[in-house]
């Protein structure tokens, strides 16, 4: 045999020997058999659980205020109620949960309900509505706010059971105050873990005193909305926070019609933060306020209109906004790991929330400006 086959058969069997030792070596995860050994149950050895270091992002939409009476409400009963949201419900849809001011309360039907007229603030909307939210991708709603209940207890009960009856989660208003203040907890379960627990995202919603009457607050006795105080709010969190993974507060509060955040909004957004909540979402004023980013969490304090018929140019510039969120799953909890938003600008025409798709344009810079938002984050689009 000549000296060159010698040395290619040797170079083959060391290469083989390495072969073998490597698909025999033991490594933490490697499932282990022996010729016993059933291959449909392999037993492993050190098994690491699976994603426990890879964070998944939720996606979770916010938008302003949405407005079902008037000549909304009259708009719908000839176009359908889900009129205000054809022009942005690909986008409500497209997270995994999407979060909403309802500012009406719903009772009634267009054969039954008397219709609210322009100029009234004393409102109404058809129970009808509130399939259309479900179907265009809202998820959750806030009810504590200065018209929720315009049309008294009977009002704020028919607007609870309706929500309840189309599977709509909401938060801030109830027949006592016990049930004003019950957080809303909305699940959502996990795209790249079957094993984890669902992500429970919390919501409590609060109403400032010095937006209604004190019939509107309430009470142990009184049907009305859950009104923001600084001590009830730190009890809140304090009793809800290991319910929810992440905890968002709303505010119904500010200034109407003025683009700056008040005292009393201030004060009470950063004592939530200060308390425990991861986010707060702000609504009342109608038009657009900058955003705060205080400890390292952000405070929205005003989202605007969304679906409303105010007809000044301000109360028609209106964002979504989707908090792109990390969560860790480990040791059976999701922890929350970081909190990117994005925004989405639109413009309100004809009671129809819709993106400017011009990112150049004046319209589009004007809502950017308004809202101040930080030009270093990405807008999102279709």
């Amino acid at each position: 045999m000549s000296t060159l086959k010698q040395i290619s058969i040797a170079v083959l069997i060391v290469g083989m020997l390495i072969l073998l030792a490597l698909a025999t070596e033991i490594t933490p995860g490697s499932q282990i058999f022996s010729s016993k050994d059933n291959l449909s149950t392999p037993t492993t050895y050190e098994e690491v659980p699976p994603f426990v270091d890879k964070p998944e992002t939720f996606t979770l939409n916010f938008v302003g205020d949405i407005l079902a009476a008037r000549a909304v409400e009259l708009t719908m009963r000839k176009q359908g109620y889900d009129y205000p949201f054809r022009k942005i419900k690909d986008f409500l849809a497209d997270a995994d949960m999407t979060f909403a001011n309802l500012e009406t309360p719903l009772i009634g039907d267009k054969s039954t309900g008397r219709t609210t007229p322009g100029g009234t603030t004393v409102f109404r909307g058809d129970t009808a509505f509130a399939q259309a939210l479900k179907d265009v991708g809202i998820d959750v709603v806030s009810l504590a706010n200065n018209h929720m209940k315009d049309q008294g207890l009977k009002g704020i009960a028919s607007t609870l059971e309706t929500l309840s009856n189309v599977g709509l989660f909401s938060a801030g208003a109830g027949l006592n105050l016990a049930q004003a203040r019950r957080m809303a907890v909305f699940t959502i379960v996990s795209k790249t873990n079957a094993e984890a627990a669902p992500m429970k995202v919390g919501v409590l919603a609060y109403n400032d005193a010095d937006v209604v009457p004190p019939s509107y607050h309430a009470t142990e006795s009184q049907a009305g909305t859950n009104i923001m105080n600084v001590e009830r709010l730190r009890e809140d969190i304090m009793t809800n926070r290991n319910d929810a993974d992440v905890l968002i507060v709303s505010m119904h509060s500010g200034t109407e019609y003025v683009d700056y955040a008040n005292k009393r909004q201030i004060e009470f957004a950063r004592a939530a933060i200060d308390a425990g909540a991861d986010m707060v979402i702000g609504h009342h004023p109608h038009v657009l306020q900058p955003i705060e980013v205080y400890n390292g969490k952000y405070i929205f304090y005003s989202l605007g209109n969304f679906v409303f018929d105010q007809p000044w140019p301000d109360t028609k510039q209106s964002v979504l906004v989707r908090m792109n969120i990390s969560m860790k799953y480990e040791n059976s909890t999701w922890k929350l790991q970081d909190v990117l938003p994005s925004v989405l600008p639109l413009t309100i025409n004809q009671f129809q929330p819709q993106p400017i798709e011009n990112a150049t344009s004046s319209a589009y810079m004007a809502v950017m400006k308004r809202f101040k938002f930080p030009y270093s984050l990405l807008t999102f689009s279709d």
